[in-house]
């Protein structure tokens, strides 16, 4: 059990620094919908696309452990490294996710590169 605690305790890091950042993005827009609204929003879309595709394989990473464990299905642990290569991959190329990278190579430095 103490395991899942530390477990619980890093995805919470993560999910607050995930959060934070998507706040400081959206800070941005307060005003009234404008031009400079839209044109940012634009720029700002891929982005966006991929903090949510971070998120999305943290989940998946989470769904698959969670199946391996408890249900006992142990073929979706085959399928975690190609989400963490795809993690790898978005904060490689991506200056925001340096504190989300620290964070995870602190608590899973075997998968984190």
């Amino acid at each position: 059990m103490p395991q899942m605690a530390i477990k619980n305790r890093a995805f919470l890091s993560i999910l607050r620094v995930l959060i934070s950042f998507f706040n400081l993005q959206i800070s941005a827009f307060r005003d009234p919908i404008s031009f400079e609204f839209i044109i940012a929003f634009r720029r700002k879309r891929l982005e966006f696309k991929k903090i949510l595709s971070v998120l999305r394989n943290l989940k998946i990473i989470g769904i698959f452990t969670r199946l391996a464990l408890r249900d006992n299905k142990k073929k979706y642990v085959k399928m975690i490294p190609y989400a963490w290569e795809m993690i790898n991959y978005r904060m490689k190329k991506n200056r925001e996710f340096v504190n989300l990278k620290l964070i995870l190579k602190r608590n899973f430095p075997k998968f984190v590169k």
